[in-house]
């Protein structure tokens, strides 16, 4: 489909939707698009929808916004007809984006045939400041944004980890009412930031190591599905090396570099998640579940997973997900 041929026009400025020249309020006028304040100066935007082929938003950015955007699922293009250098990129699942664009006019557009699911946590600079000097964490490029007078410009993407996407999952598919989800909304768009900022800041960090060739990238995520597939009784890390063709330091560089944790704390993530999905389903019981993820000790499995998520896993698979999500 040809954007120009149907194209829902939401002006967020106006919070409305433009068709045949008439205005309609955003919410009833975009299915699946939903706007809520989480807390003064945090505002949660979300949005979900089948196929949002055909979609394109036309916004611009005001001076005191900083928005974080998570892509769960969906592929779209951001454009704009202010400047070349800013606000034109590709939008992919499992990413995030960071955007601090004052004061231009961008156009969102969603294309492809998969369904639609991304939130953004849109935070007032004030508010942001005022967060980030209260124990003097800095990121280098907001920093310079927060303190540029809205004439310094970020857009920067990175790449879903696995707890973000947890969480992301777990306020689109929320289904407390009233109090309830107020609170729980947000708690958890309040760590969602929590942990793209930990990853703003170890990227900061790790700045000013050499990055790694576009071959051992492969390498590294090819070494981390492996771990994967094998987590009920993984190779050795030289064993991995060798598998991966790199050697033993390149790959523990390389998980740190990519994943932002060791090969161990991938498998471990992983583990969690994977025991997560199995018991939810409920055709394991707790046991076989801890021995088909690796562990001969059932003790040490309840331990290592009501660590993770904060819930013993027999208590995890008697309340069938009702309150928590698979993010598999």
């Amino acid at each position: 489909m040809n954007f120009n041929e149907r194209s829902n026009i939401i002006d967020t400025g106006q919070a409305t939707v433009q068709r045949e020249g008439k205005a309609h309020p955003l919410h009833s006028a975009m299915k699946g698009f939903h706007q809520c304040k989480v807390l003064p100066g945090i505002d949660l935007v979300t949005m979900e929808m089948d196929c949002g082929e055909g979609t394109r938003i036309d916004f611009s950015k005001p001076e005191n916004i900083f928005e974080f955007g998570f892509v769960l699922s969906g592929n779209a293009r951001s454009c704009s007809p202010d400047t070349t250098k800013h606000g034109n990129f590709e939008v992919k699942p499992d990413s995030v984006v960071v955007h601090y664009l004052p004061n231009i006019n961008l156009r969102f557009e969603i294309h492809g045939h998969e369904p639609t699911r991304m939130l953004g946590i849109n935070i007032d600079t004030n508010r942001l400041r005022d967060m980030m000097d209260d124990d003097g964490y800095h990121v280098s490029e907001m920093e310079s944004a927060l303190k540029g007078n809205g004439t310094h410009f970020v857009n920067v993407a990175s790449r879903m980890t696995a707890l973000q996407k947890m969480v992301a999952n777990q306020i689109m598919d929320c289904q407390f009412t009233g109090s309830a989800r107020k609170f729980f909304i947000q708690a958890k768009a309040l760590e969602l930031l929590s942990y793209q900022l930990d990853t703003l800041g170890r990227q900061k960090s790790n700045g000013r190591k050499a990055p790694l060739a576009k071959s051992d990238v492969e390498r590294i995520r090819e070494a981390r599905t492996i771990l994967r597939t094998s987590m009920a009784s993984p190779p050795s890390l030289a064993d991995l090396a060798a598998m991966v063709g790199v050697n033993t330091n390149k790959l523990k560089t390389g998980f740190r570099a990519v994943f932002n944790q060791t090969a161990f704390g991938c498998l471990h993530e992983d583990r969690m998640h994977r025991a997560q999905a199995l018991l939810q389903e409920r055709q394991l019981n707790v046991s076989e579940v801890a021995w088909e993820i690796g562990y001969s000790n059932v003790g040490h499995f309840s331990v290592a997973f009501r660590k993770f998520f904060g819930v013993r896993p027999k208590d995890f698979r008697a309340d069938s997900g009702r309150r928590f999500h698979s993010i598999s």
